[in-house]
């Protein structure tokens, strides 16, 4: 059960996007600009999609690596 709740913990930290956006928009400058709006500001704003669509994959790719590692690792440490 702790395997599954830090995982979706994680991928929850990676999802912030909607605190951000209402609070700073990503201001001042780009201090508190994460990889979710990041991607937003590509595809919305600036109307990159083609560099947003790479951005996403590269988000999903990311995401994957490190819950695939915490399960790995939380999986070894139960073995014990």
């Amino acid at each position: 059960m702790l395997v599954v709740v830090a995982a979706l913990r994680i991928i929850d930290l990676f999802k912030t996007y909607d605190l951000i956006f209402i609070l700073t928009r990503g201001g001042p400058g780009a201090s508190t600009e994460t990889f979710a709006y990041y991607i937003f500001y590509l595809g919305f704003i600036k109307l990159n999609l083609g560099q947003a669509a790479a951005a996403s994959y590269l988000f999903v790719f990311m995401v994957t690596i490190v819950t695939a590692f915490l399960f790995y690792r939380l999986g070894r440490v139960e073995e014990f």
